[in-house]
């Protein structure tokens, strides 16, 4: 039983998981391109890439590729960093701010969708329960 509960919520995470990316392709983001906007919109200032970098949780090398193809897009501008110039701080150009809302329009739609098959009551519970598994597995200290 255990089993296919996971099973049930592997399959799940998947199906919504794909909704999603679906969603991201129509404005031709990748998940990591559509975290570094979403994150970048949330900062009052510019950031760097080492900033990127923690907030994704990747090396600083790997958040740098993903910023200069961000930038070739024309989502991003990038200048000097205010203290040292030797480094480089990026934030959203007006055409990421608009590819991010054209994003977040359609992620909304997709999980609207996928939201529509549980009722309010349902959705309450359902959000309770998503809390009380991740704590659970996040005191976990073995599989």
């Amino acid at each position: 039983r255990s089993c296919h509960r996971l099973l049930t919520l592997l399959e799940t995470h998947s199906a919504v998981e794909m909704a999603l990316r679906q969603a991201l392709i129509q404005s031709d983001l990748t998940e990591k391109g559509f975290h570094i906007l979403a994150f970048l919109a949330q900062r009052d200032t510019a950031a760097s890439a080492s900033d990127l970098a923690a907030e994704l949780g990747l090396p600083r090398h790997t958040a740098i590729e993903i910023l200069v193809r961000l930038e070739l897009s024309g989502l991003l501008n990038r200048q000097p960093g205010p203290d040292d110039h030797r480094f480089n701080t990026v934030d959203l150009s007006p055409r990421g701010r608009a590819v991010l809302n054209h994003a977040l329009e359609h992620i909304t739609d997709a999980v609207s969708q996928i939201m529509s098959a549980a009722s309010e009551p349902e959705l309450t519970q359902l959000e309770q329960i998503c809390a009380r598994l991740r704590h659970s597995s996040e005191t976990q200290t073995s599989f």
